[in-house]
């Protein structure tokens, strides 16, 4: 029979105006270039087909959900004169694409194609330092010059290359038949065939939708919130309907008409530029569906009136809104609740089509069932033992920390890959502190927030907050207590974690202490992605509500799409007192029930998120080091004068940070410096620093401005410390294990290595 695969590709445009292509699948060297995209899909669909005339050479593809992100590295170019190589002191700065995916094998696998690198990961985390990895060890011993074939390239995007290929079998339809629908749509049934494609605790869901799907009318819309199972319902009574269809007596036994299609609306319009374009191949994939008497099923409904045009009026629903009056296709498609209404008033008529059937979210003790079956299928399938506490933890773990996660599919996606991971690591059980230790190393959360087991020391955590933000203890204390509220589980689960205003002076440590909290909570985490930061200096103009929700009939913002990624996570709106008014209007219900709610109805969670908001409110005037006897209150006036009542009433705390002190000044010049010791240049060489009392008085007094607190400091160590010990560095190359003590005289750092003085500067 023939069957249509899609192959992914990564397609991109050079300097000169070629396009290079290249397959994703690492088994394959599928590359080529061409003076046209076109050209490029034309010579690696042939070259595919070539590979499949032998049977020797038959693959299908193994680059399974594949996106395209961009990663940033730091190269020190290097220099050769002679046999010595030289190091430039000053980073290059690259951003490199890179394609990530996962294969059959669940496996997740990552592409750099414009370096030609390959290689497998296990989390985020591993991902950025093997790409790093391999780009420094790419970019070694290369000048400027050399690393500028790293630069990327002008353009470069994802695109795939559908190709029919005839097997032994003989296939019901001829591929010529539905050649268009095939480039829309894939057969339901077929779908996700490494995933677990057993449903269970929907029976009764399933037979009714089975017995309305053998009927010849009528459209259906399965209504449910988000990852309840319409999905997997649809395609388990799709499969008994297509089981129970009549064989053809000229076809082989087992060899059934395919009647359900998958597809959504980016995928209709995927690959289509020109006007009318996209509408000429869905009306022809549709004349295909109905000489089946097919059904399309489609995942969202709401979609199909964001694509395809300017406005719901121009878009994909409003094309096939005729279509769905006269009869002439089956539809059936999936929405919320939220959805359906704003489908309602977006365009009327629609939804009064829809025939509607509730999928009701599982209840607790049936999802537990749902995952307890779950775990003995895969222990089954691994070949592994599953202790009865794992699918308790897996359930437990998921309604706390990934509540946007589609359960049970995404739950059972990750107990599937837990198993592998389990298996490759040479493990017979699967218990719950594997599933902790699993979950912690997915998402980046720490093993003591996820297990009830690990004990929990309050202490430990105030500690690790003051080592890095001194003078400031009664903001650390009721950080802390925060954390340990939520740790014993006696937060208000229908509200944030927290949700505090930072008051204070600039350069005191207010979101310092913010970013702490980040790396205490999302160690695991890249740096970047440990807390969520808004300046709300870019929220002042009049569509800045508008901004922070996203646009209605588009993508959601960004702060959306983060608070769904990872909903427990650190939320700062920095200088929140420069944000217009409306802003204040949708943060109301975000502090008072944790809810943001968008034009569209659909609704984004903080319940996880530890809210901090941070002002200079009733700072400003104020020249003094020390707080004066009524600074406190006199920022506790500026700031209820400048927020409306029912806005500060939502706050748990105003934390008002204290002015810095002079002695607190000298320890935060001793800990710059010891984090200094810690920079390449010199924990490579394995060098000590030592810095007598002078230097820290000398710091501490040209550092300090008591109008911007510390913030001056880092700079004035950078260009009076960093800059004596890089010209030391670079005049004693050989040095390696020693310790070097740093002292101030006559205005100048100098710096002693055994006992011998050398002055700098």
């Amino acid at each position: 029979m023939a069957t249509t695969y899609r192959f992914p590709v990564i397609l991109w445009e050079d300097h000169a105006g070629l396009y290079t292509g290249r397959l994703l699948d690492e088994d394959q060297d599928g590359v080529a270039v061409g003076a046209t995209r076109s050209d490029v899909l034309r010579q690696l669909s042939s070259y595919i087909a070539h590979l499949h005339e032998d049977d020797k050479h038959w693959f299908s593809p193994d680059f399974l959900k594949p996106k395209l992100r961009k990663l940033t590295f730091k190269l020190f170019p290097e220099y050769q004169e002679g046999e010595t190589t030289y190091a430039s002191k000053d980073a290059v700065e690259l951003r490199l694409p890179c394609v990530t995916g996962e294969r059959e094998s669940g496996h997740f696998t990552a592409l750099l194609p414009t370096i030609d690198v390959a290689f497998e990961y296990h989390d985020q985390r591993s991902l950025t330092k093997l790409a790093a990895h391999y780009v420094r060890a790419g970019a070694k011993g290369k000048t400027p010059q050399e690393l500028s074939r790293f630069l990327p390239p002008p353009v470069i995007a994802l695109d795939e290359i559908v190709v029919s290929l005839r097997e032994a079998k003989r296939s019901f339809f001829d591929e010529a038949d539905i050649e268009t629908l095939t480039k829309i749509a894939d057969p339901l049934v077929q779908r996700d065939r490494s995933r677990i494609t057993r449903v269970w605790e929907r029976e009764d869901e399933i037979r009714d939708l089975a017995q309305w799907l053998s009927q010849d009318d009528g459209h259906l819309c399965l209504v449910g919130e988000p990852g309840c199972g319409k999905t997997a319902i649809l395609a388990e009574a799709a499969r008994q309907v297509e089981a129970s269809l009549p064989v053809p007596g000229d076809f082989k036994t087992g060899m059934r008409p395919s009647r359900f299609w998958h597809s959504n609306g980016a995928r209709i319009i995927a690959g289509m530029a020109y006007l009318g374009q996209w509408e000429e191949r869905l009306e022809a994939a549709l004349h295909e569906l109905a000489q089946l008497r097919g059904i399309l099923c489609l995942s969202n409904l709401l979609e199909l009136l964001q694509v395809g045009g300017s406005g719901p009026e121009a878009s994909i629903g409003a094309f096939i809104l005729p279509l769905l009056q006269e009869g002439g296709i089956r539809l059936v498609v999936e929405a919320t609740s939220s959805e359906m209404d704003a489908c309602d008033r977006l365009l009327p008529g629609l939804v009064d089509l829809f025939r509607v059937i509730q999928v009701e979210t599982l209840d607790d003790d049936a999802a537990r069932r749902l995952l307890a079956k779950g775990c003995d299928h895969l222990a089954d399938r691994h070949r592994l033992e599953c202790d009865a506490g794992v699918s308790q933890s897996t359930h437990s773990l998921f309604r706390r920390f990934q509540p946007y996660a589609a359960f049970p599919g995404k739950a059972l996606d990750f107990l599937n890959k837990a198993a592998e991971h389990a298996k490759q690591q040479r493990r017979n059980v699967l218990d719950s502190a594997w599933i902790q230790e699993e979950f912690g190393r997915a998402t980046g959360l720490p093993t003591a927030f996820l297990s009830d087991a690990v004990p929990y020391d309050a202490d430990t955590y105030a500690e690790s907050l003051s080592r890095r933000i001194l003078g400031q203890p009664e903001a650390i204390r009721s950080m802390v207590a925060c954390l340990t509220r939520f740790k014993a589980g006696l937060h208000d689960p229908n509200r944030p974690l927290g949700v505090y205003l930072f008051a204070g002076p600039t350069g005191v440590g207010k979101t310092a202490l913010v970013r702490a909290m980040g790396d205490l909570l999302f160690d695991n985490l890249p740096e970047s992605e440990r807390i969520v930061r808004l300046d709300m200096s870019e929220y002042a103009s009049f569509d800045a509500s508008a901004r922070l929700l996203g646009d209605p009939y588009g993508k959601p913002s960004e702060l959306i799409r983060r608070m769904r990624a990872q909903p427990f996570t650190v939320l700062l709106f920095d200088e929140i007192e420069k944000a217009s008014e409306e802003v204040f209007d949708v943060l109301l219900n975000v502090f008072e029930e944790g809810r943001l709610t968008d034009a569209l109805g659909r609704v984004t969670s903080f319940q996880s998120a530890l809210i901090v908001m941070t002002s200079n409110l009733g700072a400003e005037g104020r020249q003094t080091i020390r707080f004066e006897a009524d600074s406190a209150g006199t920022d506790r006036d500026a700031i209820k004068r400048f927020f409306r009542p029912e806005f500060f009433n939502r706050l748990d705390e105003v934390l008002y940070f204290a002015p810095l002190e002079h002695t607190i000044i000298r320890e935060i010049t001793r800990k710059e410096i010891a984090e200094l010791a810690e920079r390449e240049g010199l924990h490579d060489r394995e060098i000590t620093l030592h810095a007598d009392e002078a230097l820290i008085d000398a710091l501490s007094a040209a550092g300090f401005d008591p109008k911007l607190g510390a913030r001056p400091l880092q700079r004035t160590i950078e260009e009076v410390v960093t800059a004596a010990l890089a010209h030391y560095l670079l005049a004693n190359t050989g040095l390696h294990q020693v310790s070097l003590r740093l002292s101030w005289s006559d205005g100048h750092v100098r710096i002693e290595q055994d006992a011998e003085w050398v002055p700098l500067g």
